[in-house]
């Protein structure tokens, strides 16, 4: 609604200002749509180095910098935060994955990615560094 404004009625208006007249305004509405947003999940990591996140971000890819991460969930490091010319190739993710494992000096319990190409070879490597364990890669 807000972007509507500014590009149909070329009205500049603040994002809180639209938020609060839809409450008045509509305020059913807005309650319906509340109740379908994303729902995270609930869960705690144990320990340090539990549960790793990773995941490629591609905002950037237009101008030359493909950035990949993964974050450690209990204490929220960055294990790793890379730029490069491609975050797709499952040999460049499963290189900075292994860079890590071998710096922290080993791997997480859990290693969690979306199901993308690009993450393949890491779950593949997840599971034998954690010897075919069924909790390897969420």
């Amino acid at each position: 609604m807000w972007q509507k404004l500014i590009v149909d009625q070329q009205l500049y208006v603040s994002k809180e200002f639209v938020r609060n007249a839809l409450l008045i305004l509509d305020p059913d509405g807005v309650e319906r749509r509340s109740r379908n947003r994303l729902r995270r999940r609930q869960y705690h990591a144990k320990e340090a180095n539990f549960i790793w996140h990773l995941d490629g971000y591609d905002k950037l890819k237009p101008y030359g910098f493909c950035i990949h991460d993964c974050i450690d969930d209990y204490s929220r490091r960055i294990m790793w935060l890379e730029v490069g010319r491609t975050n797709n190739h499952s040999g460049v993710v499963a290189s900075y994955f292994l860079d890590c494992v071998e710096s922290v000096g080993g791997t997480a319990r859990i290693v969690r990615g979306d199901m993308g190409t690009e993450n393949g070879r890491v779950a593949a490597i997840q599971r034998f560094l954690r010897d075919e364990a069924e909790d390897s890669w969420w």
